[in-house]
């Protein structure tokens, strides 16, 4: 006489060592039901999903423009390549610094940016501007500090120099510059070189704003700043105020290189 099965749904049965019983009157094992057990496991909740906006313009941003309220990101600052007019670096609003290499102003379509900067803690980009000094167009420099006229943004961490072309970025003048204490407006590489042998000591300098920009007045009279100048490719710096320069420590928002 065959052992019935449990009904459907019930818990499952097993045959083993430690759970065969004899019958000593059938002389065969029999089926013994084993407790019922449950798997834990776990699910998140709460979490949104993301969906890739970029870099192109952005799909129902706050701009009420038909059909689809399409906005970019600002751009703060340009500086075209004086030797390759294909190659060019933006600073962007909170969104670091972008180049591209293959810019057709025929063919705007196929061109491509790309950034190397979003390992920096800040990506409020305010400036930049290519080393007259470097014939191949592989130094630049790249200010930071936030301008968005949201109030919204990164802190400045000090100025950004890449001379292999935009593949890798160094930070200098954090010390200076850095923690929210002095917003880089403009930057110009004179094309200056004070090292007197085969090296290069490009003359830097800088027009800043005070603070990080979120709070405040708006109006630049109301705030501090004043012209930095390195002498040594932006690794170290020197406030000009004072004396016989007659410029006051106060905010600057433009500086232009002479260029003859």
């Amino acid at each position: 006489m065959a052992t019935p099965l449990p009904p459907s749904g019930a818990p499952a049965a097993r045959l083993s060592g430690s759970s065969r019983k004899s019958n000593p009157s059938a002389g065969r094992p029999v089926l013994e039901n084993l407790e019922q057990r449950l798997l834990l496991s776990a699910s998140l909740v709460g979490v949104p999903d993301w969906f890739e906006q970029g870099p192109r313009p952005i799909v129902g941003a706050q701009l009420a423009v038909p059909p689809d309220n399409l906005a970019g990101g600002a751009v703060q600052a340009i500086a075209v390549n004086p030797t390759d007019a294909t190659n060019i670096f933006i600073a962007t609003v909170n969104g670091g610094v972008w180049q591209t290499t293959n810019a057709d102003p025929n063919n705007p379509s196929v061109i491509t940016w790309t950034t190397t900067t979003d390992q920096f803690e800040s990506l409020a980009a305010s400036s930049v501007a290519f080393s007259p000094l470097d014939p191949a167009g592989d130094t630049v420099y790249a200010g930071t500090g936030m301008f968005s006229n949201g109030f919204d943004g990164d802190d400045p961490i000090g100025l950004l120099r890449t001379t292999d072309g935009g593949a890798t970025w160094e930070l200098l003048g954090n010390d200076v510059f850095g923690d929210g204490v002095l917003r880089i407006k403009e930057v110009v590489a004179t094309g200056i070189d004070l090292d007197p042998g085969a090296g290069v000591e490009e003359v830097i300098l800088v027009a800043t704003i005070d603070g990080t920009g979120r709070t405040g007045s708006r109006n630049p009279a109301a705030h501090g700043g004043g012209i930095y100048r390195s002498e040594d490719n932006g690794e170290t710096w020197t406030l000009i105020a004072g004396g016989l320069t007659g410029l006051a420590t106060d905010a600057v928002t433009q500086l232009i290189g002479d260029p003859n």
